[in-house]
């Protein structure tokens, strides 16, 4: 997330002010998408999409020329006189272009959703809600620098549930891999013992 939001970080300091934490929210939700293909076809997704840094830089430009728009040379705007809809379905159909599964369009349809919330402006809201109450939190701040440095507290690798994803996701993943490789050491051994009984019969051939 680090080097996502330091793309936008000059950008992000041009007014109005409420740009900021909609590239935070556009950068949370980038890495969500990304790191949810770890878990793949098996949890995080049913297929491997490509979803890239093209796609985030796509959506970033969505976000500027609409807020710029809106704002009209203005230093501030209220957040809830963002196009709130229109960002959400531009940032949906930007990424689901790389989707051909409904399931998982609409998946990415609810994550949008979630994330791109008019709430994310309000002091405690929850970008991730947790059941012991200590869910992850947005920023209080309003500047690139507040963002950066609530992204660098972040853990290094994102908790399954920061991604939508059950607890136990990690254990699950290793399960798969584990039983994936399991499987092709088994075909690996037929091959072997189908190549030494040719061997044994064609050398009783001879």
């Amino acid at each position: 997330m680090k080097d996502t939001l330091s793309v936008l970080s000059d950008r992000g300091m041009k007014a109005p002010i409420e740009k900021g934490r909609l590239y935070l929210l556009l950068c949370f939700l980038h890495a969500v998408l990304q790191e949810r293909l770890r878990y793949a076809p098996t949890l995080g997704w049913k297929g491997l999409w490509e979803f890239n840094d093209s796609d985030y830089e796509c959506c970033a430009f969505i976000i500027d020329s609409w807020i710029e728009h809106m704002a009209q040379g203005r230093s501030n705007i209220a957040p809830v006189k963002l196009p709130w809809d229109l960002i959400r379905t531009m940032v949906t159909e930007m990424y689901g272009g790389k989707i051909d599964d409904e399931g998982d369009f609409n998946l990415l349809n609810g994550l949008v959703n979630q994330v791109f919330d008019q709430a994310a402006y309000e002091e405690e809201h929850e970008l991730v809600s947790e059941p012991d109450g200590n869910g992850l939190k947005v920023p209080s701040g309003t500047s690139m620098k507040d963002f950066s440095a609530w992204v660098d507290a972040l853990p290094e690798r994102e908790p399954p549930s920061y991604l939508g994803l059950p607890a136990d996701a990690e254990k699950l993943l290793l399960v798969g891999q584990g039983e994936a490789t399991v499987k092709s050491l088994a075909r690996i051994t037929d091959m072997l013992e189908e190549g030494e009984q040719l061997m044994l019969e064609n050398s009783g051939q001879e």
